[in-house]
């Protein structure tokens, strides 16, 4: 599957056997046309069937088929929420998915400095975990300060200010 995460399985909801999402995106109208997910936990996977979407607040509630119970819900605590791009929030201008920035390499004036490892949110701004070519590794705020042009068909990210890594 060519997929991306969406959401994560917070807990239970109600009797019935929905449970609440967090939604990565911070959207939701994604959710309400999906018909089925990918749900990953524990190094275990298994698609589900989505028998109904309700908004709950800034989220959403999801009942999936086979799951009745408050405490079938809660058993996928944790579990991250896998679908097709077609399924995912749609992307604006300038946006990108983080998951296509992985693997990018970092260029400073012209030359390929790491590869981006992985996208990890903070409570200020994401940062990039950029595994530096000399083997080491350093987090470079994704901010505009110190990234430029970000090229997920060619598969890099510039560089603007390479303080950062010092």
């Amino acid at each position: 599957m060519d997929g991306l995460v969406v959401g994560i399985v917070r807990t239970s909801h109600g009797v019935r056997g929905y449970v609440k999402i967090q939604s990565l995106s911070g959207e939701k109208e994604h959710f309400f046309s999906m018909k089925e997910v990918l749900l990953r936990q524990n190094r275990r996977e298994k698609v589900y069937r989505v028998e109904d979407v309700k908004p709950l607040g800034k989220g959403v509630i999801i009942k999936f088929d086979g799951i009745d119970t408050p405490e079938q819900g809660k058993a996928l605590a944790g579990a991250e929420l896998w679908v097709d791009r077609e399924s995912a929030a749609p992307l604006k201008s300038g946006e990108f998915y983080a998951a296509d920035i992985n693997g990018c390499g970092v260029i400073f004036n012209g030359e390929t400095v790491g590869t981006v490892r992985s996208v990890l949110e903070s409570s200020l701004n994401d940062l990039l975990e950029v595994v530096l070519s000399d083997g080491g590794t350093q987090l470079v705020p994704l901010t505009e300060q110190f990234i430029g042009e970000i090229d997920t068909v060619g598969k890099t990210v510039e560089l603007k200010d390479d303080r950062v890594l010092k």
